[in-house]
């Protein structure tokens, strides 16, 4: 490979402050809201490792990769940082030859030292997987730190069957993930100063989960009381969560239209999400008609069962298999999330009855419904959900639900991490009677943790009626106060998210 590609990318190779100029680095280094993501204090770069990052379109990956490259070149020779942007690249071979260009390059001017090799769109060159494991296994990876990104995780089975003991040894799993922002980091980016008021935020996540469990049977820690004279404040954060998500380009494309004093979201940065998708279906081989349909059904039907069969029937397209094939498709990009049914009896989830299909953040949400729809307007659009109550109940809930799924995420880090076989919902009768559900059942060993999402004030005895099934639980609620009811705790939604 020419040379001169290589040096293309990598201007800190000519001088090391032109990371500055880098248009990452100058947007995050001018934004009234910088993000830097906590996935960053779990990437070791001491030692030979493999890392996959891998998260949903425009979520700030590429960004962090540049962040940090301008901290290694605080400390390292600005040769031994390799970035690459592999889109570019037809196969894998291409990929063999360009590490193989790099390593040839700095052996011949005699450069030591560890070497950090950062891949940005790994995904996108065929059989990657095969590439890397020929270079480990002739030893072109030896003293070499990789970071390879992309933005679905199909790949990922591949990787950990592939190479296996060639991936080194890290802190944990070496196939990362990277998310928005949960709601306790929006928190903590936005309103720092709160994160100094409220204890609970400060907490370590094995404190956090410790409070967690003590709520589903019905315990409630002074920590979490401490934080209420904070809840108008966290109430303002969350409806604006629900409008932005966690992702970072919305978030500070309001913040700076509030400074300018009209506060909304450009259609532009709606659109440019909505384009990563259409690029996604055409490069997976996806119909685009076939794609926004089915994600028009699943927006119409968020928050209640549905089978692949209906969803087929509603959108014409005739077989299940297809809908299944586009889902999983759409999950494995972090688009959607899908959940299955509790079979209590057996004690693991039922994979051929209906599903809940959620959305993996309201502005995924938000940018998928107004293009689906065709809306004119997405912020107004967003906004218009936001004013209806069945509407904003079901983004909670939403939210919930993706939260969850980070909570276990952190209980049980894994490099094939997957939450099919211990988030699920659950409904069910009770000798013949009325039906009762819960929204969300999270396993944790031997343990079950049901989460009901109730989001409105006045809380009724029926809503605790899949609670007690389980002789316990969580109600999320839209109440200012924590209440207990036996073994069941109510407590404000926002409170219960700032614990994950």
């Amino acid at each position: 490979m020419d040379l001169q590609v290589l040096i293309e990318q990598n201007p800190w190779w000519v001088d090391p402050k032109r990371i500055d100029e880098d248009p990452q680095i100058k947007e995050f280094d001018t934004s009234p809201v910088r993000w830097v993501p906590g996935i960053k204090r779990y990437l070791h770069l001491d030692r030979d490792v493999i890392y996959t990052l891998r998260g949903p379109r425009q979520v700030g990956k590429t960004t962090l990769l540049k962040i940090i490259i301008r901290d290694l070149l605080k400390e390292v020779s600005p040769f031994r940082i390799l970035y690459f942007t592999v889109d570019m690249l037809s196969d894998h071979k291409e990929l063999v030859e360009l590490i193989t260009t790099y390593q040839e390059y700095l052996d011949g001017m005699g450069v030591e030292g560890r070497r950090y090799i950062l891949l940005d769109e790994i995904s996108s060159v065929e059989q990657w997987v095969r590439a890397i494991k020929y270079l480990a296994d002739t030893g072109r990876l030896k003293n070499s730190t990789l970071i390879l990104t992309g933005s679905h995780s199909l790949d990922i089975k591949e990787a950990s069957e592939r190479l296996p003991g060639r991936r080194g040894e890290g802190d944990g799993p070496v196939n990362k993930i990277m998310m928005p922002m949960k709601f306790s980091e929006y928190v903590e980016t936005l309103r720092p100063d709160i994160r100094r008021g409220v204890e609970l935020l400060r907490l370590s996540n094995e404190e956090k989960n410790e409070l967690i469990l003590k709520l589903a049977v019905g315990e409630v820690e002074g920590k979490l009381l401490s934080a209420l004279p904070y809840m108008r404040e966290l109430r303002g954060l969350f409806e604006r969560y629900l409008l932005t998500g966690g992702v970072i380009r919305p978030i500070v494309d309001l913040s700076r239209s509030e400074g300018a004093g009209e506060p909304r979201i450009r259609n532009e940065v709606y659109e440019i999400y909505v384009r990563t998708v259409i690029g996604d279906l055409a490069g997976w081989g996806f119909r685009e008609s076939v794609g926004k349909r089915i994600l028009k059904a699943v927006i119409r039907t968020m928050a209640t069962p549905v089978s692949h069969h209906a969803i087929a029937k509603e959108t014409e397209i005739g077989s299940h298999n297809t809908v299944m094939r586009y889902l999983e498709g759409f999950e494995s990009s972090f688009l959607l999330n899908l959940f299955y049914i509790y079979q209590m009896d057996r004690g693991m989830p039922n994979y051929r009855k209906a599903k809940k299909i959620y959305f993996s953040d309201p502005f995924i949400f938000h940018a998928i419904r107004g293009w689906a729809y065709g809306y004119g307007d997405y912020f107004s659009s967003s906004r218009d959900v936001m004013m209806d109550e069945e509407w904003r109940g079901r983004l909670v809930e939403m939210v919930a639900g993706g939260h969850l799924i980070r909570l276990l995420y952190r209980i049980r880090p894994s490099d094939v991490f997957t939450h099919h076989e211990n988030i699920f919902y659950w409904r069910g009768k009770r000798g013949g009677g009325r039906e009762s559900e819960v929204d969300f059942v999270l396993k944790h060993n031997s343990t079950l943790i049901p989460v009901e999402v109730k989001y409105r004030k006045n809380i009724r005895s029926e809503d605790l009626r899949g609670l007690k099934r389980f002789g316990g639980g969580i109600l999320l609620t839209h109440e200012g106060d924590i209440k207990v009811y036996g073994k069941i705790t109510a407590i404000p939604v926002e409170l219960f998210l700032s614990l994950i």
